[in-house]
This record gives structure tokens, C-alpha cells and sequence, in this order.
């Protein structure tokens, strides 16, 4: 197996690994609210 092929592939999966989390964390944080235009929690996700 080439290994530009398998980083290639651990890089995809890691990114999509982190996009998953960040909006698992997002679904956590905003979630129990029960409203989204709490401004507040969007800019503490962003920093």
C-alpha cells in the first residue's frame, strides 16, 4: 500500500472526524436552550 494513499486517508478521516465534534459540541451547547439566537453561545463556539 502506498503511503501517500493512507495519509491521504487519515487526513480526510481526521477532518471529517473534527467537523463532526465541533458541530457534536455546537448540538450540546445550543441544544438544551431551545433557541438559536442566543448570540452569546455562538461567539464562545467561535473563539
Amino acid at each position: 500500500m502506498n503511503t501517500t494513499h493512507v495519509s491521504t486517508n487519515l487526513l480526510i478521516s481526521a477532518a471529517l472526524r473534527i467537523r463532526l465534534g465541533i458541530l457534536f459540541i455546537a448540538l450540546i451547547i445550543l441544544l438544551p436552550i431551545g433557541r438559536w439566537n442566543h448570540w452569546q453561545r455562538w461567539m464562545y463556539l467561535c473563539t
